[in-house]
């Protein structure tokens, strides 16, 4: 893979009910990327430095989660971390088929033969 951010992430919002979706890279610099004007990528970027901030909340000192799902009123956001520095949020609206896929999409992002 040449460069997630060009290859992997933009498919991402092609699946029904996504609304934005963003990666960070193991050197802090953002991507994100919106399929409604309800989630910008400004908003999607906060989402992903409130999220990157918080990520020892939800961590043990063996292994941290693959994931974290939080729901809220108008659906959900996704947050996945990987062991090489990588994560990637996903915001989705509730009963869609991106919010029915969310562990299949996690699994595949924990996956990926990422570079730096």
């Amino acid at each position: 893979m040449k460069d997630p951010v060009k290859e992997w992430l933009p498919v991402r919002l092609n699946h029904v009910g996504v609304l934005a979706c963003g990666l960070r890279r193991p050197n802090g610099k953002l991507h994100s990327q919106c399929s409604d004007a309800s989630c910008p990528p400004a908003a999607m970027d906060n989402l992903l430095r409130q999220l990157d901030g918080s990520r020892t909340l939800f961590t043990g000192p063996n292994l941290p989660p693959k994931w974290v799902t939080f729901h809220y009123e108008h659906g959900q956001i996704r947050f996945v971390t990987r062991p090489d520095g990588w994560y990637f949020a996903v915001v989705v609206r509730p009963e869609t088929d991106a919010a029915a896929q969310l562990d299949s999409l996690s699994v595949e992002f924990i996956s990926l033969q990422l570079g730096k």
